[in-house]
């Protein structure tokens, strides 16, 4: 993760990734897509071979992407064993200790690669919640704050083998096992309650939320490669079981909500390039996946709810170098759906459906030594979580229910993009057109309980624009990192207009001394007051510095690192919708120190050391 904040429109916040303008990317390790961010955590900087970013990433990374990150590690070929050590621990308000140890083998067609990683950590919020509306003339506010603990207990072992073949055939099996995940979130709060017509009370909650949950991810690949033609095959199967308990206490009653999920997902797919001259290329895929989850939810009612998915999907894009400088590519996606969704044994028929979409992406481009222009249009489908289409709800306090919404729809965006790139400087221009877009709503439940219900909706069609500019200098021994952009949009949802800019930025400054040491500091977030869907943002902001230096000729390196310095790394969003201002205010688990020991010994071939400073240097922007 923290590699990542060094390359040029990534947006890091918390433990989520972003891309300037282009949104949440597809991340894909050596040739097969990430479905467990703690994978990202754990690469060492040592590993990383190369990084791509694309903003307009072929079927390869998947038909219905705008952005992907693609990330290749590698060992030395002069290493032939040993084990890697890394340590992570600090604190952020809490302990935190992140433990990874790898152990490797490399023979001349025979590479093995066996892991561990043992992860606790406990963070501290504070969060604020207020809700005011109105009921037929009385004025309503509720206020809850709240002091939130999370405990995260985590093991898992992994084992990746590479045998080639020869020069054209290779073979690649992977395997992830986390048996024990544990997590556990207390919450201790009070809630204030406003009621013109009948006065103010306080009232004091409690909630307490245990998971524990066993993964297991299996795949294998084949490939096949010549000057030619480029061939892949691969496979992948996932299990999640996972069961969850959540207490909820107030001065009137206790309430529990049990939640058990079994959900297996089995993947196929196959790409293939191949040059059909010295103009032409054809790329083309297809892949098939089959999911299937199994709910059950206890509240004062029993439901269940099941959903089994097939889903084909398959693209034919052509690429022509029509001259030197000029490319331009024409691509086409299929995506068939069969979904099938059940609550309590019955077939809920507005959810379940079939569906059999088009997604097409044309580009065409220049490039002139340091100068490059892109342009684009494509065309992708933005779809619901599972959590958002469950049929089922459960209370977060006296006056406040979380529903979910089985009927909500698929939001389709197309989007024209412009890319503009001359030396270290960069130009992105982009609009789309939203359809179905979806976010969580407010609306009132029941007028005699006063009790807001929240649940994600579709809302009305509209236009996003979107302008970003980034810069990446270096000089000398000094690199800058320098990302802006600029969103608006101009929705209206309920008679209310949500089309402020949004201004997200990110600034990082890297500088190589000599002997090993290496010094990174940067500051990201947003500006507040910027609209985004229907909710609107109140700022943001996270300085971060690292430290690192080598030791024994780059087998040894310590890092300090500090996030959030100035502890200005807090939320505060607005929503206000159907006539109910909804405020949220949340702080902590962002502030922290730690330190960082990576140790590697083994036997390699005779050579000359490294340093660390070569070694960071490959993570320095080009």
């Amino acid at each position: 993760m923290d590699v990542l904040r060094e390359i040029p429109r990534v947006v890091i916040q918390g433990d989520e990734i972003s891309i300037l303008g282009k949104g949440t990317p597809s991340i894909y390790l050596n040739g097969r897509k990430v479905l467990n961010i703690d994978e990202i955590l754990n690469i060492k900087s040592s590993e990383i071979k190369t990084i791509e970013v694309l903003g307009n990433p072929n079927g390869r990374y998947g038909i219905n992407v705008s952005s992907a990150i693609v990330i290749t590690t590698s060992t030395s070929s002069k290493d032939i064993w040993g084990i890697d050590l890394m340590d992570r621990v600090g604190s952020k308000g809490r302990f935190s200790n992140a433990l990874n140890v790898t152990a490797y083998l490399n023979l001349p067609k025979l590479s093995i690669k066996v892991g561990t990683n043992h992860v606790y950590g406990e963070k501290m919020y504070h969060k604020e919640d207020t809700y005011d509306y109105s009921i037929l003339g009385n004025q309503i506010s509720n206020r809850s704050i709240t002091e939130l603990s999370d405990v995260r207990k985590n093991l898992s072992l992994s084992t990746e083998v590479v045998y080639h073949i020869n020069d054209n055939h290779s073979i690649n099996l992977f395997a992830n096992l986390d048996p024990t995940t544990r997590g556990k979130e207390h919450l201790d709060g009070l809630l204030h309650h406003h009621d013109m017509n009948n006065g103010y009370t306080v009232q004091e909650f409690n909630s307490t939320t245990q998971t524990n949950s066993s993964i297991a991810f299996l795949g294998g690949a084949y490939h096949f490669n010549t000057t030619k033609t480029k061939i892949d095959f691969s496979g992948t199967y996932f299990y999640l079981n996972q069961n969850a308990n959540r207490h909820l206490s107030t001065e009137q009653e206790d309430s529990n909500f049990d939640q058990k999920s079994i959900a297996n997902s089995i993947t196929l797919k196959g790409d293939c390039e191949q040059n059909l001259s010295k103009v032409f290329s054809l790329f083309s895929g297809i892949e098939y996946v089959s999911t299937q989850r199994d709910g059950k939810y206890k509240t004062t009612n029993r439901n269940t709810d099941f959903f089994r998915q097939k889903q084909l999907t398959g693209y034919v894009a052509l690429q022509a170098n029509i001259t030197k400088r000029w490319r331009a590519q024409t691509q086409i996606g299929v995506e068939f759906v069969d979904f099938k969704y059940f609550k309590n044994g019955a077939i809920v028929n507005g959810q379940s459906k079939r569906s059999l979409k088009y997604l097409p992406t044309i580009s065409v481009s220049y490039e002139n030594e340091d100068f490059s222009l892109e342009l684009s249009y494509n065309k992708t489908i933005d779809k619901p979580s599972y959590n958002q289409l469950s049929a089922n709800y459960f209370m977060s306090n006296k006056y406040l229910r979380w529903d979910g919404n089985p009927t909500l729809r698929n939001s389709y965006v197309h989007s024209l993009t412009t890319d503009l790139t001359y030396d270290w400087a960069s130009l992105s221009l982009s609009y789309s057109r939203v359809k179905d877009g979806f976010f969580e709503v407010c609306t009132l439940l029941d007028p005699k309980s006063m009790i807001i219900k929240i649940s994600p909706e579709n809302l009305p069609n509209y236009n996003q624009f979107y302008a970003g500019l980034s810069m990446n200098p270096q000089i000398k021994r000094l690199a800058i990192l320098a990302d802006i952009g600029l969103q608006l949009q101009d929705l209206i949802y309920g008679g209310v207009s949500y089309n402020k800019p949004l201004i997200a930025y990110s600034f990082r400054l890297n500088y190589t001394f000599p002997k090993g040491v290496s010094l990174r500091c940067g500051i990201s977030g947003h500006l507040k007051n910027g609209s985004y869907a229907t909710g609107e943002t109140k700022g943001y902001s996270n300085f971060d510095i690292r430290l690192s230096k080598s030791w024994i000729s780059g087998k040894l390196i310590t890092q300090i690192y500090a996030t959030d310095i100035f502890n200005k790394a807090y939320e505060r969003i607005l929503l206000n919708t159907n006539n109910i201002l909804r405020q949220d205010y949340s702080h902590g688990g962002t502030r922290g120190i730690f330190l960082i020991v990576q140790y590697k010994f083994g036997k390699s071939k005779k050579s000359r050391g490294q340093t660390l400073s070569k070694e960071m240097m490959r993570l320095m922007p080009q």
